[in-house]
């Protein structure tokens, strides 16, 4: 094993999707004693706070894959879509090692993503995710590791309800039911503003940008929702809004293990979810939040009515989700999982196929 493992984690942006916070939290909190993380970035350079982060903290950023080269990193940590990107001829040559954390598995996969996938170690993030790789690759990966959050800053947040409610043009007594998404088809905000539509006495948050906005603001007009509804953007004040809001939503078709999901329960906000990918493993329905089918929407505006009309609920679901987070989606479970994955692929032991979350995590 070398003195200092050089890992370069590859990601398509600095924008705060899970697949860069991921790979960000990881680089940040590293022993800097065993590890030496660089950042590669397939869309160039993305000001932001994740970028700010890092620059403060004295990793390196690259804002192209040509940098492989240069960096001749121990190991290439590929997050998310990016596995196409990472196989420059500098990467697959000499012992490097090669890992690949999934965020979201495909519904089917082409005949060359099975044959790279066999050039990297793969990582899923839930249990149901590994299910799904064995459907697909016809094998297990070679880890679980579930993602995790840094807890903290959704416990410093006295005092920030009034003030960006103040701040940002909210009453103090205003039930807002927020969604932290991008505007993308999979997260079925077309779906959300429909159920919305049939509640009352509720104002709804959209924090997030993507190709969606302009069809979901045309859509806020058709169903009379522009004046309740409020398109907040992307935030680089995601615990100050939690703060503020009383309930989290999420109306998603698709999901892998999202983040924005274990954020939520960190602050203690009710969680009303889709029950998709690994939803289901982190909130138990009446216990962390409440569960509703996809595409059932008359049943998800039963149930942000509900919470709207019943602070108590909001109350015991926030408390049970804070409780939770605390115990099991801190960021310190995820970084270890992945240093002991790392030390063992450095040494040559070959965790393809047989390691198991047991002997990784």
């Amino acid at each position: 094993m070398p003195d200092l493992i050089r890992i370069a984690h590859v990601v398509p942006d600095l924008a705060p999707s899970g697949p860069a916070r991921t790979a960000a939290s990881l680089a940040l909190h590293a022993p800097r004693d065993q590890f030496e993380p660089v950042l590669v970035t397939l869309a160039g350079s993305t000001a932001g706070n994740l970028e700010e982060r890092l620059r403060e903290a004295g990793i390196g950023i690259h804002p192209s894959r040509s940098a492989l080269s240069r960096i001749k990193p121990h190991i290439v940590h590929a997050h998310g879509d990016v596995l196409y990107s990472t196989l420059s001829p500098a990467v697959l040559r000499g012992p490097t090692a090669r890992v690949w954390t999934i965020h979201h598995l495909p519904r089917q996969v082409s005949v060359p993503v099975r044959l790279l996938r066999r050039m990297f170690h793969p990582v899923v993030t839930s249990e149901e995710a590994s299910r799904r790789h064995r459907e697909l690759f016809g094998g297990p990966p070679a880890a679980v590791v579930q993602p995790g959050i840094e807890t903290a800053p959704f416990l410093e947040q006295r005092g920030q309800r009034e003030f960006w409610r103040k701040r940002e043009g909210f009453g103090g007594a205003e039930v807002l039911i927020t969604c932290i998404a991008r505007l993308v088809p999979d997260k079925d905000h077309l779906g959300l503003l429909e159920a919305f539509s049939h509640v009352a006495n509720a104002r709804l948050l959209l924090a997030g940008a993507g190709p969606l906005e302009p069809a979901l603001r045309e859509r806020c007009h058709e169903l009379g929702l522009a004046g309740r509804v409020h398109f907040l953007g992307v935030r680089n004040d995601v615990p100050a809004l939690l703060a503020a809001s009383d309930a989290v939503v999420l109306a998603s078709r698709h999901e892998g293990t999202p983040l924005a999901v274990m954020e939520a329960m960190a602050a203690g906000r009710a969680c009303l979810m889709t029950a998709v990918g690994a939803i289901p493993d982190l909130i138990e329905h009446g216990v962390h939040g409440l569960l509703v089918d996809w595409g059932d929407t008359m049943g998800l505006a039963r149930s942000i009515q509900r919470l709207v009309n019943d602070p108590s609920l909001r109350q015991l679901l926030g408390q049970g989700a804070r409780e939770r987070a605390m115990r099991e989606f801190g960021h310190e479970v995820m970084a270890r999982a992945y240093e002991r994955l790392y030390e063992r692929l450095t040494v040559g032991w070959d965790c393809e196929p047989a390691l198991r979350r047991e002997s990784a995590c």
